[in-house]
């Protein structure tokens, strides 16, 4: 999917844990199949993407899901992923990615 295909295109651990629909995007190696591989994510940088979502207009709480409807057209989709490479880079920049 496109987070994952995102991260890997950015050389950054981004993955997605969840249902599509309500999916959480996280910073981190392995899969996280409980509370301890949850916790050994990077927290600051999950929250910190979902900053600069809010600040290129994606509405989200940072550091938790992002909620998807029928309301949002592949249109919406295709523009949630440009505006997601923006705030990696810029997650990156705030020095909470490898570069």
């Amino acid at each position: 999917g496109g987070f994952r295909d995102l991260g890997r295109r950015l050389s950054v651990p981004l993955q997605v844990i969840g249902p599509p629909a309500i999916g959480e995007p996280l910073f981190g190696e392995g899969e996280v199949h409980d509370l301890a591989s949850y916790n050994a994510t990077n927290r600051p940088a999950a929250v910190a993407f979902g900053e600069e979502l809010l600040r290129r207009g994606i509405f989200c709480r940072p550091g938790f899901k992002l909620y998807v409807s029928t309301a949002h057209t592949p249109a919406h989709l295709d523009q949630t992923l440009e505006v997601a490479e923006e705030a990696v880079r810029a997650v990156r920049d705030r020095g909470l990615l490898p570069s």
